[in-house]
């Protein structure tokens, strides 16, 4: 299994801290955050897919560490669509800025999601600033917005059938 770590963004909201770098090379707890998405990875026992600019790719050169570049940066769903041939079994994603305290849930999200067959499984967690509702309907779909009346954040954690791009 895999796990998608996008890192594509170009973080200019912090190009003050940054200096050109992408974000993911930004220390928190005495690590890099890239380095904390190796320890989620290695945690889980998945194998970490970097996707980022073409620009950035030295920048994540760690070992065998997997890095796919892209130029077209359109979207999460766009661009795993993108890389799908890599994604042939269940995998996993995460937005390259997102850090966990606490691994142990995303773990018991992944066995769980693997028992029971699922076609996807969500992690969410409380953000103030972004947040994300599910609309059912006959087209049912996730609408993120900064509204205060929804109750979830945008998902932080996610695990996919390879079904999802089918």
């Amino acid at each position: 299994m895999k796990l998608a770590i996008l890192c594509a963004g170009k973080g200019a909201r912090l190009n003050g801290l940054t200096q050109g770098k992408p974000k993911q090379m930004l220390e928190i707890g005495g690590k890099r955050i890239y380095d904390h998405h190796l320890e989620l990875s290695e945690y889980l026992g998945v194998e970490p897919v970097i996707i980022t600019r073409p620009e950035y790719e030295q920048c994540f050169k760690r070992g065998e560490t997997r890095i796919e570049t892209t130029t077209t940066i359109d979207g999460v769903i766009p661009t795993l669509y993108r890389f799908r041939d890599i994604f042939s079994e269940n995998f996993c994603w995460i937005a390259g800025d997102m850090l966990f305290t606490e691994l142990s849930p995303l773990k018991d999200l992944l066995n769980e999601h693997l028992e029971r067959g699922n076609f996807t499984s969500f992690f969410y967690a409380k953000n103030p600033k972004f947040k994300a509702k599910f609309v059912p309907s006959n087209n049912p779909r996730i609408v993120v917005g900064r509204e205060v009346d929804f109750k979830y954040a945008i998902p932080n954690f996610l695990v996919h059938s390879n079904r999802v791009f089918e």
